[in-house]
């Protein structure tokens, strides 16, 4: 069962309490969460207090902020962990520095810094990775390294990992990964070094009911110290029907040593203030099953807010698809509050504080392939007192793909009772290809873009939604002895759909006809002088 109580300022404080009562084992967490958002910079803090049924204690204090310099985030947390903080895995002192590139540019860097102190254990590590992004495709390198000893060893256990990855993405909201890496590794004890050549597939598929996550890895020893590995494992989610959501997987980290793990479970939420879920897993080893477990947890929730009345309206709204249908399961937020959509697709936030406001929704767990319309983000203008009502529409995205192609435009014919004289100027048929690189494609519907044409033509664009579209190819950046044909495509692009268009630019052929009786200069031709 729970309590949450929620308090915010128009200046961009905000301060929540939230108590979490379980049954079994007893236990009772106190979470005080608040934070400070001003324009580059963001500043929060939680304190936990959790007490248990035998009246022993603990107690955990995390505070981060993040500013944005330029082109680079910056990201520190602290966080001091009691040892009996049950909801914290590994309690302790723990600081960590996070760098990462904000820029629009293909290409984004990232570097994270982290120290743990946990009473006997202690370790160190730094992770740097950069990413090139082109189109539907990944490019990533990455490195990291961890060092680890406990209180009374001088040799710390290390292991370092350097590897390069590839990750495709298709307009059928699937993804697939390679990844292969160098792995070493060494105990604390300093008698045990081993290094590991690692290769590693991973598929994802995700539809608008299911989703489904595969992976492989083999490694192979490079040395002594190291054995040959092989693991596997899938996990697949369902959404039977609106709220009712099941889940299963399984897992071999490596086969034939450590076993198979394999779970399956179900939630039930009919609302965003209620939840039950149930829970299975066990493990098998030698045809002998362990570790069996079996969990079952209902929350409850109500909201208390905390906001004098006078000061705070109300914004309440739908998230839907293109059919009309409201959609279960979107998270939406409004400043600190969030929300999810209920059975219906309906949201309500009853107590918001007056002035501008803006609402967001995130479709993430729908998939890469959906995205929200108009916007995901609105601003809404709330009045005391007051109702503001906002909707969302949630669609597929579609894509639209073409080429353009370089044609040398000959072929005319001269007339039979006529004399043409063809005068061609322009740049030649050799050269006008490469031209194709520079030019610009305008695609124009609710919003307006702009794709250029790689060296051969070709252009692409992912995640549009549905409606008309115009396609054209910029005349300005097209030579003025060019024309392109058509000059324009219509097309209506459906929910999820993907088109494909192209375009032909042709050499524009001047003609100039000399006939009998013309004149050519100040003096008159005749048929006579046409003969010499």
């Amino acid at each position: 069962m729970g309590l949450r109580a929620y308090t915010a300022s128009s200046s961009g404080s905000s301060l929540s309490f939230q108590l979490l009562t379980q049954v079994e084992p007893t236990m009772n967490i106190l979470t005080v969460k608040g934070g400070h958002k001003t324009p580059g910079v963001e500043i929060d803090f939680e304190y936990g207090m959790l007490a248990n049924g035998s009246g022993s204690g603990a107690q955990a204090l995390r505070a981060s902020g993040r500013a944005k310099l330029g082109p680079v985030e910056a990201v520190l947390a602290v966080q001091n962990t009691d040892r009996d903080y049950a909801v914290i895995d590994n309690p302790g002192f723990d600081m960590s520095l996070k760098l990462k590139s904000v820029s629009t540019g293909p290409v984004s860097a990232g570097l994270l810094l982290q120290k743990h102190d946990g009473g006997k254990l202690h370790s160190r590590k730094v992770q740097a990775d950069t990413t090139w992004k082109l189109d539907s495709t990944e490019l990533g390198l990455k490195y990291s390294g961890t060092a680890k000893w406990d209180g009374g060893s001088d040799a710390p256990g290390r292991s370092r990992e350097a590897s390069v990855f590839l990750n495709v993405f298709d307009s059928s909201n699937s993804s697939f990964k390679q990844e292969i890496s160098v792995q070493n590794k060494s105990s604390m004890s300093g008698d045990h070094e081993s290094w590991t050549l690692v290769y590693a597939l991973k598929r994802q598929l995700t539809e608008s009911r299911w989703k489904l996550t595969s992976y492989l890895s083999a490694g192979m020893p490079l040395g002594q110290g190291a054995s040959a590995r092989l693991g596997l494992g899938a996990e697949a989610s369902y959404q039977v029907a609106p709220g009712l959501e099941m889940r299963g997987s399984f897992r071999a980290g490596n086969i034939g040593q450590s076993g198979l793990t394999m779970s399956a479970g179900a939630t039930y939420k009919p609302s965003d203030w209620a939840a039950i879920s149930f829970d299975a897993s066990c493990k098998i080893v030698g045809g002998g099953l362990r570790d069996l477990g079996v969990k079952v947890c209902q929350t409850a929730f109500f909201d208390v807010p905390l906001a004098r009345r006078s000061d705070v309206g109300e914004i309440a709204g739908k998230v839907a698809g293109v059919d009309g249908q409201g959609v279960q399961g979107i998270i939406v937020n409004v400043g600190g509050l969030s929300t999810v959509t209920d059975s219906s697709g309906t949201f309500r936030f009853p107590a918001v504080v007056q002035g501008e406001q803006y609402v967001s929704v995130s479709v993430r767990e729908l998939g890469p392939g959906y995205l929200v319309m108009p916007s995901s983000a609105v601003g809404v203008k709330v009045e005391p007192n007051a109702a503001s009502i906002v909707q969302f529409t949630v669609a597929r995205s579609g894509r639209i793909e073409g080429i353009v192609r370089f044609s040398s435009g000959e072929g005319s014919c001269a007339e039979p009772d006529e004399m043409i004289w063809r005068i061609t100027e322009g740049i030649s048929a050799q050269r006008a290809p490469n031209l194709l690189s520079g030019l610009l494609v305008e695609i124009s519907g609710a919003r307006r873009y702009v794709v250029p044409l790689d060296s051969e033509g070709r252009f692409a664009i992912d995640h549009l939604p549905p409606g008309d579209y115009r396609i054209s190819v910029d005349r300005r950046a097209i030579p003025s002895l060019y024309e392109a044909a058509p000059s324009a495509m219509n097309i209506s692009l459906g929910e999820g759909e993907s088109a494909s268009v192209e375009f032909l630019i042709y050499q524009v052929v001047r003609e100039y006809d000399f006939i009998e009786g013309g004149e050519i200069g100040n003096e008159l031709v005749t048929e006579g002088q046409l003969g010499e």
